[in-house]
C-alpha cells in the first residue's frame, strides 16, 4: 500500500530497492524506509538519521515538487467524549502502577512486558508497549499473557463502560497500551472495524509542535491530515486507515487503543474520512463504535482510595 501511494505521489520505489531494505533489516527496515520517502514526497522528511525512530518531521521547503498536505484539527464537540475526573485517576494509577514490582500473593504482573521491541518494528516506537486479546483464535502464549495483565484490561474496560456504555466495554477484542509512542504512519491492517482511542498523562505540545503536538494524526486523503486532542477524552478512528501520534511534545504520554480483530466477524467498511463522528449520538447503529450508552452510566467521578490488587 505504501508503495501504490508514492505511485501515486510519482515517486514510485523499485522491487530492488525494497528487496535490498529487507536484505538488510526484514519487513520492519523497508517499512521504515517506505514511510521516509512518503514523508519526503509531502515535503515532511524525517530528521535525526537513518534511526531517527521518533518521527520528527520538518518542513522542507527545498523539495521539490512535494504534494503538501492540508492540516486541520478536529472539532472536539464532534469528535471527543470526555472521560470523568475519577476515571482518569483511576486509569492513571493503574498505568503508573505498571512500573512497580509483582504484588506478592497475586498472579498480578506489574511490570511491562522486557521486551521493549513493538510488535511492529520500525513503524511503531514508545518508551512502553503492551498489547492484549481474548479473540477467540487467541494461541496459549497470548491467553496467558492476558491472564498476566487481567487487572490491566479490566481497568481498560471499565474506562471504556464509563464512556461509551457496556455494550460497547463488552465487544472489543483487542487493546493496546503505550507509554511515549511516537508512531510514524502506518495501517493496523488486522482490524475489522473502527477502534476507540484515548491518551492520559501531562505531556503538552511543543512550542514547535504547532498545537498538535501528542494529537492522533489521521491521514483523510492522500494529501490530508485530522489531528485530533486525545487528551483524557475517547474518539474513534479506523486503525485502517493511515494514522500515527505527532512526536512533538514533552511529558508523560499514556494511550489506551480498543479495537476488534476477531477474524470470525464480518468486517465492517472503512470509515470514510477515517475518523467517526459523534460516535455516541448515532440514530442508527452500524458499527460496534456506534455506542449505545447505558442509561444510567458508570459512576466514574466517584472516585475511591481503596486499591484493588486483583
Amino acid at each position: 500500500e505504501l508503495r501504490a501511494r508514492l505511485d501515486a505521489l510519482g515517486d514510485a520505489v523499485s522491487d530492488e530497492d525494497e528487496r535490498r531494505w529487507r536484505d538488510e533489516g526484514g519487513g520492519g527496515l523497508a517499512r521504515l524506509r517506505l514511510v521516509e520517502r512518503l514523508c519526503a514526497a509531502h515535503g515532511e522528511p524525517i530528521v535525526g538519521g537513518v534511526n531517527a525512530h521518533d518521527g520528527n518531521r520538518t518542513r522542507d521547503d527545498s523539495t521539490r515538487d512535494a504534494r503538501r498536505r492540508v492540516w486541520t484539527k478536529a472539532d472536539p464537540a464532534t469528535v471527543a467524549k470526555p472521560i470523568s475526573t475519577g476515571a482518569i485517576a483511576r486509569m492513571t494509577r493503574c498505568l503508573t502502577e505498571l512500573g512497580s514490582e509483582t504484588i506478592p500473593g497475586t498472579k498480578a504482573h506489574r511490570r511491562w512486558p522486557r521486551s521493549a521491541v513493538p510488535d511492529r518494528a520500525g513503524v511503531i516506537a514508545s518508551v512502553r508497549y503492551l498489547s492484549l486479546t481474548n479473540a477467540p483464535s487467541a494461541g496459549s502464549r497470548q491467553r496467558r499473557k492476558l491472564e498476566r495483565y487481567r487487572w490491566v484490561w479490566d481497568e481498560c474496560k471499565a474506562l471504556l463502560a464509563s464512556v461509551a456504555g457496556c455494550e460497547a466495554a463488552n465487544a472489543f477484542d483487542g487493546l493496546a497500551v503505550t507509554h511515549g509512542v511516537r508512531g510514524s504512519p502506518h495501517v493496523d491492517s488486522m482490524d475489522v472495524a473502527p477502534q476507540f482511542a484515548c491518551s492520559l498523562g501531562d505531556f503538552r505540545a511543543t512550542d514547535r509542535g504547532d498545537g498538535y503536538g501528542g494529537c492522533l494524526c489521521v491521514e483523510t486523503a492522500i494529501d490530508a491530515v485530522c489531528a485530533i486532542d486525545t487528551k483524557n477524552v475517547i474518539v474513534s478512528i479506523d486503525g485502517r486507515k493511515v494514522h500515527w501520534v505527532d512526536p512533538r511534545y514533552v511529558g508523560d504520554r499514556w494511550s489506551v487503543v480498543w479495537y476488534r480483530r476477531d477474524v470470525g466477524a464480518a468486517a465492517e467498511p472503512v470509515a470514510e474520512g477515517g475518523v467517526v463522528p459523534r460516535w455516541w449520538a448515532r440514530e442508527e447503529k452500524s458499527s460496534w463504535v456506534h455506542a449505545a450508552i447505558d442509561p444510567a452510566p458508570v459512576d466514574a467521578d466517584d472516585d475511591d482510595d481503596d486499591d484493588d490488587d486483583d
